[in-house]
């Protein structure tokens, strides 16, 4: 294949972002190929996707000549991050976003910024004119290829399908929780707790579901030990049912009336789907999120657009849930919509860019 466009990805996230646009891409007669790094290869894998694993970024370029590069920017770089370096300044390399902020070393490094950040909003557009003094030529705002799949996405269908796997009863309150990759468990006991106010003083049957993160076994194994004992403690109290591998988490937000985390990429989701959907932002998790991006955010940016309720607090959190029952959205439907566009288009408009880069 003559100077074809490089795809590349490197957790599972990555490869949620890079695969829509690789595939619009072939779909527009476009030379691509998807190369796989660390976890995603695993999802290429069960996904039955065509891809190529490289050692090294050397050995790829023995075998490819690309016109241009288009990378997630997954945690530790990866052979993206190495391909953006070797490329510098000969052919046009494009980064995707995956989370506002959320930039990990080496990506801050000037040697492995690409050219071009490809992000969802104008948030995430100021957070890479901060932390890169890239201005709006080199950010485009063209929206989450990953999110495309919910355009034909059945949410009643989904919840049906969600019940009948779980054997769970229609009749119940159903809050979702999803872990983070740390694995830390303040949110979860948090939102524990918050579901025992409600069954115990108020009389409300509520059904907690506990969701880890599929990357925490992995990457912080000395986490798991307590969030096994976290789910095991609130488990008599509401309820907590491991699900890891039954549904995706997509099935999970669909069944539950309400999903609450810390800053899981999940509360975008369920705002995509229009679901009620609460942050759980103590002072010490708003602290460690302000560090995690690198002092770039000091609100997690879904609460700042208005489509994420906020809690500070257990009581806020239990209020937050309990009003969740009679108002359905929460009140955040309409900048749901606003924020998120669900034309399915988002790898569509990728790939014009690019298409437009190599016409240069």
């Amino acid at each position: 294949m003559d100077h074809p466009v490089l795809f590349i990805c490197g957790d599972p996230s990555g490869y949620n972002f890079v695969h829509p646009i690789h595939k619009a891409a072939k779909a527009n007669g476009m030379p691509a190929v998807l190369v796989a790094d660390g976890y995603s290869v695993n999802r290429c894998v069960e996904a039955r996707q065509s891809f190529r694993f490289y050692a090294t970024v050397q050995d790829m370029l023995d075998e490819l000549t690309p016109a241009a590069v288009v990378t997630s920017m997954c945690c530790k770089g990866g052979i993206g991050a190495q391909v953006v370096k070797a490329l510098r300044g000969k052919v046009p390399t494009i980064g995707l976003n995956a989370l506002w902020g959320v930039i990990e070393d080496p990506w801050m490094e000037p040697e492995h910024r690409p050219d071009y950040i490809v992000v969802n909003d104008a948030i995430g557009a100021e957070c890479f004119n901060r932390a890169y003094g890239y201005f709006e030529d080199r950010i485009k705002q063209l929206g989450y290829a990953a999110l495309d799949r919910f355009a034909a996405f059945d949410t009643g269908k989904a919840n049906i399908e969600a019940q009948q796997a779980l054997r769970a009863s229609g009749r119940d309150f159903v809050v979702l929780y999803t872990g983070m990759w740390n694995g830390h468990t303040q949110g979860l006991e948090a939102a524990a707790q918050a579901c025992e106010i409600l069954r115990d003083q108020r009389a409300v049957p509520v059904t907690l579901i506990a969701r880890e993160h599929p990357r925490m076994r992995r990457d912080f194994p000395d986490a798991v030990a307590a969030w096994e004992q976290a789910t095991n403690h609130y488990k008599v109290a509401a309820a907590i049912l491991d699900t890891s591998a039954v549904l995706n988490t997509d099935y999970l937000i669909a069944l539950a009336h309400v999903v609450v985390s810390t800053t899981s990429s999940t509360l975008m989701e369920a705002s995509v789907l229009g679901r009620p959907n609460i942050a759980y932002l103590n002072p010490e998790i708003l602290a460690d999120y302000e560090r995690d991006t690198h002092g770039l955010l000091k609100e997690f940016p879904l609460v700042t657009l208005g489509c994420t309720a906020r809690a500070g607090n257990i009581l806020e959190l239990a209020g937050l849930i309990e009003r969740a029952l009679t108002d359905r959205s929460l009140g955040l439907e309409e900048a749901q919509r606003r924020v998120f566009r669900l034309d399915g288009k988002n790898a569509e408009r990728c790939v014009e860019f690019l298409q437009g880069l190599l016409k240069r």
